[in-house]
């Protein structure tokens, strides 16, 4: 009774250590969205409480003048984040392999249309995804070539903590940009196993 007690406590700990650690679907998507709403929110508040307190005498101090511009941006640049990590969700959801000239994942370059067609299919069910601690190994880039000519830049990282990989939305190595946030794709390990490519196992 004591072992299955303990045992019960373990998977318990385990299960609360995971959920602390990183959310996907619909409450990594919730928990996204919240730093577009939260900062917003705040500016109302404030917006609504300077407005109530104003006397219509004198101006607004310098210390006021740069909280509220800082109120201004925080939801301007996290609805900006936010619209970007939407717009790589939609793209990888509607990805068909019809549109695809090759991938590229580290060095390795992928053309075959089977194996593309596989990793477009792992790639369309990417989840919504917020990490709090990391967990994920060494990333590897990912290129998605399309027929049409244009180019998507990705990186890809094996997640550690439980099967999966996390695909990150950031800008291309080199280039600076805000962080347009990261995916979540289960079956994409085991389909570049069976391609031939190895995601690195090892921490960045």
């Amino acid at each position: 009774m004591m072992r299955m007690r303990t045992a019960g406590i373990l998977a318990t700990s385990t299960e609360s250590a995971n959920q602390e650690t990183k959310l996907t679907g619909v409450w990594g998507f919730v928990e996204e969205l919240s730093f577009v709403v939260v900062p917003l929110l705040l500016l109302l508040v404030v917006l609504v409480f300077a407005r109530r307190t104003s006397t219509g005498e004198g101006g607004v101090s310098l210390k006021g003048t740069i909280v509220l511009i800082i109120l201004v941006l925080l939801p301007a640049i996290s609805s900006w984040r936010f619209a970007r990590e939407v717009k790589n969700h939609l793209f990888l959801h509607s990805l068909t392999s019809e549109q695809i000239a090759s991938f590229t994942v580290g060095t390795q370059e992928i053309v075959d249309e089977r194996e593309k067609a596989a990793l477009t299919q792992a790639l369309n069910q990417v989840q919504w995804f917020s990490p709090h601690h990391g967990g994920w190994a060494e990333p590897v880039d990912l290129r998605i070539r399309l027929k049409s000519g244009n180019e998507r830049h990705l990186r890809l990282a094996l997640y550690l903590k439980e099967p999966g990989a996390v695909v990150d939305f950031g800008p291309p190595p080199g280039r600076g940009g805000l962080h347009a946030g990261h995916g979540f794709c289960k079956s994409l390990p085991s389909v570049l196993s069976e391609i031939g490519v190895k995601l690195p196992a090892k921490l960045e």
